[in-house]
């Protein structure tokens, strides 16, 4: 029986995670890993996150387009923000994009000690799910949070992944954390886009007259793209034939 573990941010996941038996899904639902599977769903080749602001600006001189934020707000020099409408509708078919973000690109980061980084959004849901269960690895589902605090989007998110991967019965709840999320995603389940608004990213994004692209990120299953980090690059992974077409 596979395990599953939740972790609410990338600094209780440094402190207390120290399986390297482990399959790694970093989450960042508001809005890095919405972000990354919506640009490679679309056909961008390789996403290469960078934690630091000065490894993105030193891509960009060297030609590279860059996608980054701070504080929710795009920069300056960058190509893009990390907004995933960016890419929903942009012409770069094979082109490779830096990523460097407020948390998301920190939780990559951070995950390096595992067997495998995979990225998790609720758009790539059930994909992920499927790939996961046919891997029959233990899961530790890490949660970018907002510098440093426990989040609600990315942790309601954890407990759905985790009710799929517990349904197929291959799976077991591992610590507290998983157990909390589980029960969290149950409690909003019926409604839980609605409970979601509630959140302080979704406020934060309102604000800043972002409410499409809150919509967009919590969308079910809107891609089937399990995005992998290679090589310091996320890449597409593809599915089992037999995922495929279930």
């Amino acid at each position: 029986m596979s395990i599953i573990e939740v972790y609410f941010t990338p600094e209780e996941y440094i402190a207390r995670h120290s399986a390297h038996n482990h399959t790694t899904v970093v989450v960042d639902i508001l809005r890095a890993s919405t972000t990354i599977c919506t640009a490679l769903a679309k056909g961008v080749k390789a996403i290469i996150p960078v934690a630091q602001l000065e490894e993105a600006r030193a891509y960009k001189k060297q030609g590279y387009l860059v996608a980054s934020e701070r504080n929710s707000d795009p920069l300056a020099f960058a190509d893009f923000g990390n907004s995933p409408l960016d890419f929903l509708n942009t012409k770069l078919l094979g082109k490779e994009i830096v990523l460097s973000t407020t948390n998301g690109t920190k939780s990559i980061a951070a995950a390096n000690n595992s067997q495998k980084v995979i990225i998790g959004a609720f758009i790539n849901l059930s994909s992920l799910a499927q790939y996961l269960i046919q891997n029959e690895q233990n899961v530790t589902i890490l949660c970018s949070g907002w510098k440093g605090v426990f989040n609600l989007e990315d942790t309601v998110f954890a407990g759905a992944l985790s009710d799929l991967l517990s349904q197929s019965g291959n799976y077991q709840q591992g610590n507290d954390g998983a157990v909390a999320a589980l029960a969290l995603w149950k409690s909003v389940e019926s409604d839980f886009i609605t409970k979601m608004l509630l959140s302080e990213a979704a406020k934060r994004l309102l604000s800043k007259g972002l409410k499409k692209e809150i919509e967009y990120c919590f969308q079910v299953d809107q891609v089937k793209v399990v995005p992998v980090l290679k090589n310091g690059k996320i890449i597409t992974q593809t599915l089992y034939p037999e995922a495929m077409h279930k």
